[in-house]
């Protein structure tokens, strides 16, 4: 037999191997309008840590950066987010740095230029835990044309909220298509 992941067709695959798989998918899906979506219902227990993967992000028009809020029930948490970002322009070799001291939200700085698109990558530790929830991740912005971003960013949500799910928004324009993924690491 095979060792995971490489799967053989017909294998039986055994409780030991299964749970030797780090990382699942939870959820995945296509936004085609508005202005902020939600992923509810998908931080549990199960898992300590998540991957959040933003995909083919595109916006009705250039502008607006991407921001995440958690959400308990289905209701935003809109203070007390703190984090750091780092963004390099590709083109101009510059680099800044952007923070936030207890925001509204976290933020990534993928910044969306119209019809060209971007991503996010960003990690998501113990939001279903009652303690800080902390963020890290990358993202590109890419409004400039020609002169692209790299960016890192990282930083927490200072409360003890357990989190079941997370809002993803524009500070500006529309979302005219965005692929979401979410995977969970095994504990």
């Amino acid at each position: 037999m095979a060792t995971p992941p490489d799967f053989s067709s017909g294998a039986v695959l055994t409780a030991a191997q299964m749970n030797a798989v780090g990382m699942w998918k939870i959820t995945s899906g296509t936004i085609t309008s508005g202005t902020s979506f939600d992923i509810s219902s998908v931080f549990t227990s199960d898992y300590d840590s998540y991957k959040l993967v933003l995909t083919q992000i595109r916006t009705n028009v250039a502008g607006g950066s991407i921001q995440l809020r958690m959400l308990a029930s289905g209701t935003p948490a809109t203070t007390g987010y703190y984090y750091g970002v780092t963004a390099v322009d590709t083109a101009l070799g510059t680099s800044a740095v952007f923070r936030g001291n207890n925001a509204t939200f976290m933020e990534t700085l993928s910044v969306q230029n119209g019809a060209v698109s971007g991503m996010i990558s960003c990690e998501i530790h113990s939001p279903f835990a009652t303690q800080y929830t902390s963020f890290n991740g990358q993202s590109t912005d890419s409004r400039a044309g020609a002169s692209y971003s790299g960016i890192s960013y990282a930083g927490q949500l200072a409360n003890s909220t357990s989190y079941n799910g997370i809002r993803v928004l524009l500070s500006a324009n529309s979302f005219t298509n965005c692929n979401y993924k979410l995977y969970g690491y095994r504990n």
